[in-house]
């Protein structure tokens, strides 16, 4: 199947920009094209839709490619824009190539557009990659933060899974905790759950945080009601439309937990988002663990405290008798 490609055609010539499209399609893309003259028309455009890249005339009758670029800039789209023209000269072509243009062509010489289209696609994928790789490590940053402040474990909890679905701009979601000694996992804070789908707690192999903590796999489906890796029987008791994951909170050692984040179609978790919730599932697991640890170590501190005032108070009496 051939790449669709979505291109913004800035050009006053309709029959340029028919050779121009026919030239792209001979490189192997199935081509989805607008034909803009002006300003305004580029502007909105870049609003109303999407686009791959943008093949821009150099000079048209109320508009150019020097002003295109900035209108492009001004809308903080990073797309690569290409200039075919037939007008431009040698200082002008570098004077675009420093105002963001990233390559140009000259009409005629279309055989030559092809490769460039291909170079700069492949960068644009690179950069987004790389910002997007920026925004996670900065997302997770501010959740590790946000955990590290929290006073309680409940607080905790709660802030774990509020930060999540804030950043993914999820719907609902639940963090469940294994209890190893009773071999059962609870339902700790939940936002939008439906009990009457997915319970309140599971023992290990049993519902969707069952099949996690059985496991120690993530679940993750479009749609649990059609995903034929988990069990029929617990895929029947989800409606149909409701997809997402469920990740195991975990320490190096052990599973300690489930965090699940639910969306409905056609909302689906992307790639990016995934990698996100995985980094998020081992800091949680560490904090719970953590937390685990420091509330439990209180406790005893408080039973000792307690052990010595009642010592202390034995010691009292016998030292008044």
């Amino acid at each position: 199947m051939s790449p669709h490609l979505r291109i913004l055609l800035i050009e006053d010539s309709e029959d340029d920009a028919l050779l121009v499209l026919r030239e792209i399609q001979r490189g192997g893309y199935e081509v989805e094209s607008e034909r803009v003259e002006t300003a305004n028309a580029m502007r909105e455009a870049l609003v109303r839709r999407p686009w791959d890249l943008i093949l821009c005339d150099f000079s048209l009758p109320t508009f150019s490619a020097p002003h295109a670029l900035e209108l492009l800039k001004e809308s903080g789209l990073d797309l690569p824009f290409i200039i075919a023209s037939g007008t431009i000269g040698e200082e002008s072509a570098v004077s675009a190539l420093k105002a963001g243009a990233h390559d140009f062509i000259i009409k005629g010489n279309f055989a030559r557009l092809t490769p460039p289209i291909q170079r700069e696609l492949k960068e644009a994928e690179v950069r987004r990659e790389r910002r997007e790789r920026e925004r996670e490590l900065e997302a997770i940053a501010l959740v590790s933060s946000r955990l590290r402040t929290a006073r309680t474990f409940n607080e905790m909890l709660a802030r774990l899974l509020d930060q999540t679905l804030t950043l993914l701009g999820a719907e609902s979601g639940s963090i469940w905790l294994y209890d190893p000694i009773n071999d059962l996992i609870e339902l700790k804070p939940q936002q939008d759950w439906k009990d009457e789908y997915f319970g309140s707690s599971y023992r290990p192999g049993e519902g969707l945080p069952g099949l996690v903590i059985q496991s120690g796999k993530a679940i993750v489906a479009r749609e649990f009601h059609y995903a034929e890796h988990i069990p029929e029987g617990i895929r029947n008791s989800i409606p149909a439309g409701i997809g997402g994951a469920c990740i195991p909170l975990h320490t190096e050692e052990s599973i300690v937990g489930v965090l699940c984040i639910h969306v409905t179609l056609p909302r689906e978790l992307t790639p990016g988002e995934l990698r996100v919730l995985d980094a998020l599932a081992e800091i949680g697991g560490n904090s719970i663990h953590r937390m685990y640890l420091h509330e439990q170590t209180v406790k005893q501190l408080e039973r000792l405290a307690a052990l010595r005032s009642i010592d202390l108070a034995i010691s009292s009496v016998f030292d008044l008798q």
